[in-house]
């Protein structure tokens, strides 16, 4: 039983590591050409994206709920992160799409993650 829970735990630090590391290389693009009337508008939905997102585990047995905070994580992902006119594609915002695409396929029922 201890070692199943410390696995959860070392899981936990890694998704979190990935997750990060995606978000901030993700974001720098974004920080370095927006204007700055749209910063905090940015920096506010991310920090609405990461309280929704690290607000799921606590509805894993209420798919309803589950299924709105990954909406809602998903809707301030893509306000936070939409690139601007003068900025190129960036790569690492389908890395944070693709975080909670496998949470919603891995935690909800498949009519609810499609």
């Amino acid at each position: 039983m201890i070692g199943k829970r410390g696995e959860q735990v070392r899981s936990f630090w890694i998704w979190f590591l990935f997750l990060v590391l995606s978000w901030l290389s993700a974001f720098a693009p974004v920080l370095q050409h927006v204007n700055p009337d749209q910063l905090p508008w940015r920096l506010g939905s991310s920090a609405i994206f990461f309280m929704a997102f690290f607000l799921t585990p606590l509805f894993r047995a209420r798919a309803a709920m589950l299924f709105v905070t990954l909406l809602v994580a998903s809707v301030f992902s893509v306000i936070s992160l939409w690139p601007t006119n003068t900025t190129a594609t960036n790569p690492y915002i389908l890395l944070v799409y693709s975080i909670l695409a496998g949470k919603a396929v891995y935690r909800l029922s498949f009519v609810q993650a499609a």
